[in-house]
Parts: C-alpha cells; sequence; structure tokens
C-alpha cells in the first residue's frame, strides 16, 4: 500500500500561500496562485475569502468546495 500524505495543520502566509504540516512530519509553503484557474476557484482569488480554508479530510478546502 502507498502511503499518502495527509495536511495536520495548515497557516495562511502572504499572497495565495498556505503553510502545511503534513503527518510525515514534514512542512512545506504551498504557493496556490498558479492553481486558481476555472470557475471553482474564482472566488479564492478574493484574498479574504481564500484565508478563511479550513482543513477537511486531511486536505486544505474552502466553504464553496473547493
Amino acid at each position: 500500500m502507498v502511503f499518502l500524505p495527509s495536511v495536520t495543520r495548515a497557516e495562511n502566509r502572504d499572497g495565495y500561500r498556505i503553510r502545511v504540516a503534513l503527518n510525515d512530519d514534514t512542512e512545506k509553503t504551498i504557493d496556490f496562485g498558479p492553481w486558481l484557474e476555472g470557475p471553482v476557484f474564482d472566488p479564492l482569488k478574493d484574498p479574504l475569502y481564500f484565508a478563511r480554508f479550513f482543513l477537511d479530510g486531511g486536505t486544505v478546502t474552502w466553504l464553496n468546495g473547493a
């Protein structure tokens, strides 16, 4: 079976970046900016909306399901 890391903690950074901690004890800052393409991601282009992410099922998500 392949190990699939999951997010255990996430913190908003500047722009569209989020610092994540994974269950394999690694941490990384991810720039989501390049992935904000398409209608489901349009609300995330608002920095205030983007900052309102939460963790669900080991991943970062937003109220609109993105």
